[in-house]
């Protein structure tokens, strides 16, 4: 399911945004170089923005509300980081899930860009409102 979702996500992402995508470590080193101090399923980047996925198999309400403290808590770390993580001043959050009922997606569309099966693949829909450019 990782591996499905983070190529979509990486499809998606440069179908708006096109080459320049990058595709980033997920282990958040901390200053020490070797201490993970947080896990991520996939991370990519165009300039100074990036987008974190968390992918899990059952996207509970719980999950999506876990995001926005995650993203803070990267932002702690990010002064201590491996340096391509340094630059970045701008933090999309992604949620992929395999059973991703309805009416989650619903509450995650509010900030979030949400990945999920539809039919044979899995689908990349990002808030309305949202605009994904450099």
């Amino acid at each position: 399911m990782e591996e499905e979702t983070h190529l979509a996500v990486r499809r998606f992402l440069a179908t708006h945004l096109g080459p320049s995508i990058e595709v980033m470590p997920t282990d958040i080193m901390a200053a020490d170089g070797k201490t993970i101090v947080q896990e991520w399923n996939a991370v990519f980047k165009d300039g100074n923005v990036l987008y974190l996925c968390e992918a899990k198999h059952n996207m509970t309400d719980k999950q999506v509300n876990k995001l926005p403290a995650r993203i803070r808590k990267f932002k702690e770390f990010q002064a201590n980081a491996q340096p391509e993580f340094r630059n970045v001043t701008k933090y999309v959050g992604v949620l992929c899930g395999t059973l991703f009922p309805e009416d989650i997606r619903k509450i995650a569309h509010l900030g979030f860009i949400c990945v999920y099966p539809s039919g044979y693949c899995y689908d990349v829909k990002k808030p309305e409102d949202f605009i994904i450019e450099r």
